[in-house]
């Protein structure tokens, strides 16, 4: 079992074709390829913690594209996903919530659809992970312990719309420095 983070999909959303520069004609194309994309690199045993912005639309949508992807599925909420709004059952999802603190092979992660500046045991090296910024502050998350692992992030740092696995993520945060932002240093 591999464990995944991914956000902003914005599955049938069409102005995040222009918005993001992504090269598809059509969110129908854009769909498919975000699910044959998952797929290939998800298996049915993984799990995948969704940050957020999964869909514009409704649960009925949601649902059946989360059929087609492959595992078992906790969400982070995002601002675009009002589907996520109500008390959802589906037999894929396994948790929801706007905020989760994990601890993966000794590495704590704090998840978040925000960026935060500053987050719970940074200075003891854990990570902070987010989406909603499609990229935009990967200037800014240099200096940190902090990555943004939506699909457009991914693109440019895995090369395609994909996924990020825990050992893409510890591979580019071991390449990272974290440097404090406010008035606490490691013990």
């Amino acid at each position: 079992m591999t464990i995944f983070f991914s956000s902003d999909p914005h599955y049938d959303h069409i102005n995040i074709l222009k918005y993001c520069n992504r090269p598809y004609e059509t969110v129908e194309h854009m769909n498919a390829d975000l699910i044959l994309k998952f797929n290939n690199k998800v298996t049915a045993d993984d799990i995948t913690y969704h940050m957020g912005d999964f869909t514009f639309k409704n649960a009925e949508v949601a649902f059946n594209i989360i059929e087609q992807l492959n595992g078992n599925h906790y969400f982070i909420r995002g601002n675009h996903d009002n589907w996520l709004k109500n008390n959802i059952k589906h037999k894929k999802i396994f948790n929801v919530k706007d905020y989760d603190e994990l601890k993966i092979n000794g590495q704590n992660i704090i998840l978040s659809h925000y960026p935060m500046f500053t987050w719970n045991k940074a200075r003891y090296g854990s990570w902070m992970l987010h989406g909603h910024c499609h990229s935009n502050i990967n200037h800014h998350n240099e200096d940190t312990k902090r990555l943004d692992v939506g699909v457009d992030s991914a693109k440019k740092f895995l090369g395609d719309y994909v996924p990020f696995s825990f050992a893409d993520i510890k591979a580019i945060m071991d390449a990272k420095e974290y440097k404090a932002v406010d008035h606490h240093i490691a013990d």
